[in-house]
């Protein structure tokens, strides 16, 4: 019985931060945030949500709230996966992309015990960063090619890969870093107030 009440705590709270951070993407306050060498890459904060789950409950919640979002913006796909899959016939590439890199940093941060939080994120971001690569070569290499720009756009792509490569990985460094520090830094602030409740609570119910 136990168990079924932490499983179904498990999923409740999994839902809610996971709709939580669906419900950020839609309002597109990403497309506000580029990131200025390669402008199609765009700082995600609903990213911060994930990773506050990890730090407030464990990695199971915040894998589940990822997969969530994942099947989120499966549903409500952008113009641009769109693109790709009637090109390519890949589908869903924006939200596995996506899903991806959330994945590969929580992977970072579960190598490393949360009492040691500063190897844990410097972990996340290597581990992110590297994984991140393959994926995004596959991108420049198999995907670009077929799309419909114009040949210069298509030759500039594949004719700088270490740059485009070095930059994304840049990005995703850059990416971790100011979401798992904001989490860090919501959480820090939130936990004083919630063990002060906690502590209210239970001395109000031995009172009675």
């Amino acid at each position: 019985m136990s168990r079924l009440r932490s499983a179904s705590s498990v999923v409740a709270v999994s839902t809610v931060f996971g709709a939580l951070a669906y419900l950020i993407e839609l309002t597109g306050v990403s497309h506000f945030l580029p990131f200025p060498p390669l402008n199609y890459l765009l700082y995600d904060p609903a990213e911060i949500v994930i990773y506050l789950l990890y730090l407030a409950v464990g990695l199971k919640p915040a894998l589940l709230s990822t997969v969530l979002v994942v099947l989120g913006l499966s549903i409500n796909i952008d113009g641009f996966s769109v693109l790709i899959m009637s090109c390519t016939g890949i589908p869903f590439f924006g939200p596995i992309m996506k899903g991806l890199a959330i994945l590969s940093t929580l992977a970072g941060l579960a190598l490393i015990e949360k009492k040691r939080w500063k190897l844990s994120v410097c972990s996340a971001i290597v581990l992110r960063v590297i994984l991140m690569s393959f994926p995004n070569l596959a991108f420049i290499s198999l995907i670009v090619p077929k799309l419909p720009f114009p040949q210069t756009t298509i030759e500039w792509f594949t004719s700088n890969v270490a740059y485009i490569l070095t930059l994304t990985g840049v990005y995703n460094a850059s990416q971790a870093l100011i979401a798992l520090l904001s989490a860090q830094l919501i959480y820090g602030r939130l936990l004083p107030v919630l063990r002060r409740k906690l502590i209210s609570i239970r001395k109000s119910k031995l009172k009675e």
